[in-house]
C-alpha cells in the first residue's frame, strides 16, 4: 500500500487478509468441514460419526476425500488407533464413518479430520463424546452381623428390583455390585453413590469406591451413623445412584426399603434433620457490657485533686513574682523568646487534645512538627541569654 491509499482500499486489504489467514477449515484453501453428530453411541449400530463438507460458497463438495487423521483420548492425551479411517459419502456433501467398541471405548476424544478435493483442502479439529448404555450386574444387598459376608441367594437383586430389609444399630448394611461397559469392558463412572432417605426428612449420601476392577463394595456400620441420622428410627429408602456424562442410562435405583431401629438420643436433643443448604441461624453478637461507673461527685473530686498542683503553681507565681528582667526588649531575641514559649504552650495544648480526642499516631506526628518549631527559637534565645550572662561577668570583673 502507498501513502495515498484510500480508507476503502485499506479495509478491503484487511478483509482479504482475514479471509486468507482465518482459522478452521478455510486455512488450506476453501473446504469447510463441520461436525454433524457431536456424539457417537456404541449402543446403536445406526448412529455413526457424520461430517459435512462444503466449499467456501456454501455448496456441497460431493467429490471430496474425507479421512480421520488422528484420534487422541482427552483423559490421557494418548493417541488411539482406529481400524477404519476413511469416511464414506452418503450424499448431499455428508460423509460418515462407522465406529465400534473395538475402536473406541466410552469417553471423550480429540479428532483431526482432513478433507481434500481436486483443488481445495480443509480440516476440522474437534472433540466428540463416545457414549453407551452401562450394565449393572451381580447386585447383592443385605444386613449382616459384624463382618459376616452376604448370602449368595437371598441378597441378589435384578436391575430395578427392590427388596425389604430391617436392621438395628448393632448391624451393618452391605452392598456389592459390578459395573461394566459394552462387551463387559471395564468402566468406572464418575458418580457412584448410595443415599439413605428417612421418612422424617433425614438424608445421608455415601460414596462407593471400586474394590477391584469393575466391582464396587460398601459397608455401612449403623453404630457409627446413629448421630448422623439424628437417632431417627423408621423406614429408610436405600437408593443407588450411578451417573456419568458418557452414560446413556444414568440411573437412581431404589434398592431396598430399610426398617431401621436406632437408640433414642439424649434428653433435650433436637430430632429435626440438619439442613446442609438451608439458611443458617442468625448469629447475635453480644459485646461486653460496660462496667458500672463511679458517682459523678467522686470523678469531680479526683479532677480537683489533679488540678491542685497547677493551681499551686500559679499561686506561687503571684506570691514570688515573675522575673522578666532577662526578657529581650526587641529584635530577633524577642521573637525567639516568643516562639520558644509559644511552642511549649502548643505542646501542652497538644497533650490536652490527645487526652480528649486525638490518637497516638496523630499526636506523634504533630508533636514532631511542634518540637522542631520549638527547638530552633529555643536554641536562639538560650544562646542570647548565655552571651548576655558572659558579657555581664566581663563587666563586673
Amino acid at each position: 500500500m502507498t501513502m495515498g491509499s484510500s480508507p476503502a482500499a485499506t479495509v478491503l486489504v484487511l478483509v482479504m487478509c482475514c479471509l486468507l489467514c482465518g482459522g478452521g477449515a478455510a486455512v488450506e484453501g476453501g473446504l469447510i468441514v463441520e461436525l454433524v453428530t457431536p456424539s457417537v453411541s456404541l449402543g446403536s449400530d445406526a448412529q455413526k460419526l457424520q461430517v459435512s463438507v462444503t466449499s467456501s460458497d456454501g455448496s456441497p463438495a460431493p467429490a471430496a476425500t474425507v479421512a480421520l487423521a488422528s484420534v487422541h483420548s482427552v483423559a490421557s492425551d494418548s493417541p488411539v488407533s482406529i481400524s477404519e479411517q476413511s469416511f464414506a459419502s452418503i450424499g448431499d456433501g455428508k460423509y460418515e464413518l462407522g465406529l465400534s467398541s473395538s475402536d473406541l471405548f466410552l469417553g471423550k476424544y480429540k479428532l483431526r479430520i482432513d478433507a481434500s478435493s481436486d483443488d481445495d483442502k480443509g480440516f476440522l479439529d474437534t472433540v466428540i463424546a463416545v457414549t453407551a448404555p452401562i450394565s449393572v450386574s451381580n447386585v447383592k444387598v443385605g444386613v449382616v452381623e459384624g463382618d459376616s459376608v452376604l448370602p449368595e441367594s437371598d441378597a441378589r437383586l435384578e436391575f430395578k428390583q427392590t427388596t425389604t430389609l430391617s436392621a438395628t444399630h448393632l448391624q451393618k448394611l452391605k452392598l456389592a455390585f459390578e459395573v461394566s461397559g459394552p462387551s463387559g469392558a471395564l468402566f468406572k463412572p464418575q458418580q457412584v453413590m448410595l443415599k439413605l432417605r428417612g421418612e422424617s426428612g433425614v438424608e445421608q449420601t455415601f460414596l462407593i469406591k471400586s474394590s477391584t476392577g469393575n466391582s464396587y463394595e460398601l459397608t455401612l456400620d449403623f453404630t457409627k451413623l446413629v448421630e448422623k441420622l439424628n437417632h431417627q428410627s423408621g423406614v429408610y429408602t436405600v437408593d443407588l445412584i450411578v451417573g456419568d456424562d458418557v452414560m446413556e442410562n444414568s440411573f437412581l435405583w431404589t434398592l431396598a426399603s430399610l426398617d431401621l431401629d436406632l437408640p433414642e438420643g439424649p434428653e433435650g436433643a433436637s430430632s429435626a434433620p440438619v439442613s446442609k443448604f438451608g439458611p443458617k441461624p442468625e448469629i447475635s453478637h453480644i459485646f461486653r457490657q460496660p462496667e458500672k461507673r463511679p458517682p459523678t461527685y467522686l470523678s469531680m473530686a479526683f479532677l480537683v485533686l489533679t488540678l491542685l498542683p497547677l493551681v499551686g503553681f500559679f499561686v506561687a507565681l503571684l506570691q514570688l513574682g515573675v522575673n522578666l528582667k532577662n526578657l529581650p526588649s526587641g529584635g530577633l531575641p524577642l521573637a525567639a523568646a516568643a516562639g520558644f514559649h509559644g511552642g511549649i504552650a502548643s505542646i501542652l495544648v497538644l497533650y490536652l487534645m490527645f487526652w480528649l480526642k486525638l490518637n497516638l499516631f496523630t499526636t506523634l506526628q504533630v508533636l514532631g512538627f511542634l518540637g522542631l518549631l520549638t527547638l530552633v527559637p529555643g536554641f536562639n534565645i538560650l544562646s542570647y541569654l548565655a552571651n548576655l550572662s558572659s558579657a555581664s561577668k566581663v563587666k563586673t570583673s
